[in-house]
């Protein structure tokens, strides 16, 4: 009935209405896009902070998740939060778009991210816009580089006082045997 030239607009439009709401992604228009971005104030980041979590679960090991802080507060508010510490890493001194934010299986998608955090280095400024979470973030580029090397040196501090801790998500754990 769709593809007939006779089709009635009423028809169609009763044939378009769903009992269950449907959802559908919609991927804007580049200049939307570039609008919509802007409308997003960064957050001036004074102070960042990678801290280290210990969770624990009954039965299954301990787990060491790494967090980030900006300005005193947990950066992401989903629960929980898990970072890519590789591609924090190579976020530091590149340009481009990483997966910082991720599951605890390692997977950003499974963790409904799919644009990722677009990062672009000026001077000694670093800049961050969380496509996924729609938030934007300035930072002092010494001040991440010093979180994070801070925060692997506290990440092996407590993998060697805790053996049976583990890094989650896995591809955390060579994060840990290298020189920050």
């Amino acid at each position: 009935m769709l593809g007939s030239s006779s089709a009635n607009p009423l028809s169609i439009m009763r044939l378009l209405r769903w009992p269950v709401p449907v959802h559908v992604h919609i991927e804007w228009p580049k200049f939307v896009q570039r609008i919509l971005a802007r409308a997003i104030r960064p957050v001036v980041v004074k102070t960042v902070r990678l801290r280290h979590l210990i969770q624990t679960e009954d039965g299954e090991p301990d787990s060491l998740v790494a967090v980030l802080e900006f300005n005193g507060e947990q950066a992401n508010v989903d629960d929980p939060e898990h970072i890519d510490l590789a591609q924090l890493k190579s976020s530091l001194n590149n340009d481009g778009t990483f997966f910082i934010w991720t599951c605890s299986c390692g997977a950003p998608g499974c963790a409904g991210m799919f644009d990722g955090v677009r990062v672009s280095h000026r001077g000694d400024v670093t800049n961050w816009h969380d496509i996924d979470c729609k938030r934007k973030y300035t930072f002092k580029s010494q001040d991440l580089r010093d979180a994070y090397v801070r925060g692997i040196i506290d990440g092996v501090e407590k993998l060697n006082a805790r053996s049976n801790l583990e890094p989650v998500p896995d591809q955390n754990g060579p994060a840990y045997c290298e020189e920050g």
